[in-house]
């Protein structure tokens, strides 16, 4: 099933073996090209990675899919605020918190608000 193959993808990813993960995130994506959860991880990969574009790409798609997918926004913060765009992320910070009230204490006390 497809959600075993997303475990497998993310235990994977969790062991440090990326291209392993990377094989498994292709093949959902190849059968289910809306999985969100599968986009969102294959980003992380390809950001882990230093794909920048490619990251952004698959966190948007995850997000296109559903907008309030508190994984993908997670890590499109995280990559936009680590290659220094911070005001593209301001609204992505913005709408994480509309929609999910309990990160703003966590990300006030990472010092990102």
């Amino acid at each position: 099933s497809l959600i075993f193959q997303e475990k497998l993808g993310s235990t994977y990813a969790q062991l440090g073996q990326l291209k392993a993960a990377e094989k498994v995130f292709n093949f959902i994506l190849k059968e289910d090209p809306n999985r969100k959860m599968a986009l969102a991880n294959l980003g992380l990969l390809n950001a882990q990675q230093g794909k920048v574009t490619q990251a952004l790409q698959l966190y948007n798609k995850a997000l296109a899919l559903d907008p309030d997918y508190k994984s993908a926004l997670l890590n499109k913060i995280g990559l936009l605020l680590q290659i220094g765009r911070s005001s593209e992320a301001q609204p992505v910070i913005q709408h994480l918190i509309k929609k999910h009230p309990n990160y703003q204490a966590i990300l006030k006390q990472q010092g990102i608000l």
